[in-house]
């Protein structure tokens, strides 16, 4: 498990080792609580982090907001 305090270059680089070895579980502070949920959907690329919000009904950038997020 490792705690970031924002979704920046360190994060999305964690991100995509996780992803090398399958599924990853995450959490994003006030968006996915829950670790093996796969809602909302998220898109975790090497400059951008958005997610899917169903309330706006479109893709959201989190990239540059101070949000804490773990990968499990």
């Amino acid at each position: 498990m490792k705690t970031f305090n924002s979704l920046d270059i360190n994060f999305r680089r964690a991100f995509k080792q996780a992803a090398k070895q399958g599924t990853v579980k995450f959490t994003v502070e006030g968006i996915k609580d829950d670790p093996d949920s796969i809602y909302p959907m998220f898109e975790v690329s090497n400059n951008h982090v958005t997610y899917y919000s169903v309330q706006r009904q479109e893709s959201v950038c989190i990239t540059d907001k101070e949000l804490k997020a773990v990968i499990y």
